[in-house]
């Protein structure tokens, strides 16, 4: 019985910590995107293609 506690604990802790940094990694992506829509030293299709390429990362990660 106390080995299915702690087992059940451990998976707990696994699911929060990655949870944790899946959350903390879509953060990032949103920030990267939101910062690539106000900057001004890209334009045209190399701003498209890389705020595409953060939307995709972020879709991954989710």
């Amino acid at each position: 019985m106390a080995f299915a506690l702690s087992h059940t604990c451990d998976q707990t802790v696994d699911l929060a910590y990655s949870t944790i940094i899946n959350i903390t990694i879509s953060l990032m992506q949103l920030h990267l995107i939101i910062t690539e829509f106000a900057s001004t030293s890209h334009s045209g299709c190399d701003k498209q293609d890389r705020i595409l390429e953060n939307v995709l990362s972020l879709a991954l990660c989710l």
